[in-house]
């Protein structure tokens, strides 16, 4: 009797929520809508026959049928939506699927082979430009249904948005898809963070290696850039959630990395002489010269090649900052895992972990995008600490003094 009396609970809910749902924050679609395939109505993908390199008849979706027809790519790929994503390519200088996956030695039929039980891979390219990974069909269905204005955005945000780029959708021989992005986190960071804007369930185990919402604000973390570079972000965090609301998408998130390294002061009254400074126009000048820990050299190798400043590489946001206390900060950002749609499957799951009630992760499309720049601007990027944060800018002088010395025994006994 209990469990009738659920799903009944469950059935009445989600009809009273597609009842109700003309305004933004439930999220329903209208009938012609992008998911109104979960409800009953028709989904625009099908399925065709087709023989695959091992020449055996298999079924595929007919991904993006109408948009641009598949090609066919290395070693039996098929590459889908190649007239939209060749776009975000173009604007980011992106080489193709094919170029990318033989640069990097990717064997896609490998990776396929040993996929976890829930089926998901995920690969690093050795470049660390890109991440490929698996598609399931509801990731396919939700990205073919806004694939032109979600194309449209990010050609047209190129220089400011923080929603990852798909480069690439390829089916493997065997039926799989996979999708190449950019991997927003060029540097190895000890600790990557997972920001939603929830805090229901998002703690991470003590010594993880991956850390959440409630995480970061237990350790009252923050990302230290100039107060510009904030104004800006947050226009783009706002522009982003605001097409994934329209477009009826959740459960993303903001992906961040963060180096934070204490300087030495120096060049002022009774300090030692500076060797490879770094200067905040109020709090004087710091110390780079010395290694301080683990991954302070990557932050050289970012900026630097071979004691020169390296341009600019598109496809990902880092930024380094150093505040008025001479503190060296480093993060780089990004908004991943665009494709989850607030359909029937979400809105049961929202009622049924009593969302109308509570900060549950699952929201409906508008109520999740305003949590999500909620917690962005007032926990992620604080105006307090953007206030006192000045670039680091790098010259040909820092890139080659950077970290070159050891630590001495002693800071104040060592030659300038």
């Amino acid at each position: 009797m209990l469990c009738l009396a659920i799903a009944a609970l469950l059935t009445q809910s989600a009809v009273a929520i597609r009842k109700n749902a003309e305004g933004e924050d439930l999220g329903l679609p209208p009938s012609h809508g992008p998911w109104y395939g979960d409800l009953g109505g028709t989904s625009q993908l099908q399925t065709h026959q087709w023989h695959g390199a091992n020449g055996m008849g298999a079924q595929r979706l007919a991904l993006c049928e109408g948009l641009g027809a598949a090609m066919q790519g290395m070693k039996g790929h098929i590459l889908h939506c190649e007239a939209q994503l060749s776009k975000i390519r173009k604007a980011f200088e992106v080489p193709d699927a094919d170029e990318i996956l033989k640069s990097n030695s990717i064997d896609l039929a490998e990776a396929e082979e040993s996929a976890g039980k829930s089926g998901a891979q995920m690969i690093f390219s050795k470049d660390k430009k890109y991440i490929i990974k698996t598609m399931a069909e509801r990731d396919l269905k939700a990205l073919e249904s806004v694939i032109n204005l979600y194309v449209s955005h990010i050609v047209g945000h190129s220089s400011t948005s923080e929603m990852m780029r798909l480069y690439a959708i390829i089916e493997d021989p065997q039926g799989g898809f996979w999708t190449i992005g950019n991997n927003w986190l060029p540097v190895s960071f000890p600790i990557v963070w997972d920001l939603k804007g929830s805090r229901v369930g998002r703690e991470s185990p003590k010594h993880s290696r991956s850390k959440k919402d409630k995480d970061w604000l237990k350790e009252s973390k923050a990302l230290a850039v100039p107060a510009d570079q904030r104004t800006s972000i947050l226009q783009a965090l706002e522009s982003d959630s605001e097409l994934l609301a329209r477009s009826k998408l959740i459960d993303y998130s903001l992906i961040v990395g963060q180096l934070k390294y204490d300087l030495q002061a120096c060049d002022g009254p009774n300090q030692p002489r500076c060797v490879a400074p770094v200067c905040h126009p109020q709090g004087g000048c710091g110390e780079t010269a010395y290694a301080l820990g683990a991954n302070f050299d990557d932050i050289k190798k970012f900026y630097c090649s071979k004691g020169s400043v390296k341009e600019p590489e598109p496809g990902h946001t880092c930024v380094g900052g150093i505040t008025s206390g001479l503190q060296i900060y480093f993060q780089c950002f990004g908004i991943i895992d665009l494709l989850k749609p607030f359909d029937l499957k979400s809105r049961l799951e929202y009622t049924s972990k009593g969302g109308f009630a509570r900060q549950v992760s699952v929201q409906p499309s508008g109520a999740y995008a305003r949590r999500f720049r909620d917690f962005m601007q007032r926990h992620v990027f604080p105006k307090k600490l953007a206030e006192t944060t000045a670039p680091l800018i790098f010259s040909p002088e820092l890139c080659r003094g950077w970290g070159r010395r050891p630590l001495p025994w002693q800071f104040f006994d060592r030659e300038g």
